[in-house]
């Protein structure tokens, strides 16, 4: 979606749900770190297949699309910047606070 909107709140989270299962189901695939960027979808959506395969979530703005305008405004046309580490972790538990983005 548009600017830094969540996932939809059942389809979305049902869809992460279903990622994670996905990965927990193949033998030796079971990772330490999931990343995100920090945009809210993508970092709910890391945070709920982190907590379903027990793992570390780490936010790197190296794999942020940048190049996407629409991801940089809000819903009135206002320019943007995606949540602080700091203020994601107060959303979601399972963020590395101590991870430094490359």
């Amino acid at each position: 979606g548009p600017y830094d909107s969540d996932i939809h709140p059942e389809t979305g989270v049902e869809h992460a749900n279903a990622i994670a299962n996905a990965i927990a189901k193949v033998a030796n695939a079971r990772p330490a770190f999931v990343y995100s960027d920090p945009f809210l979808r993508c970092t709910h959506t890391a945070n709920i297949i982190a907590r379903t395969l027990n793992c570390t979530h780490r936010i790197e703005e190296g794999v942020t699309e940048w190049l996407v305008p629409s991801l940089l405004v809000n819903q009135d046309g206002v320019r943007t910047d995606p949540r602080s580490v700091a203020e994601l972790k107060q959303l979601f538990s399972s963020i590395d606070d101590s991870y430094t983005s490359v």
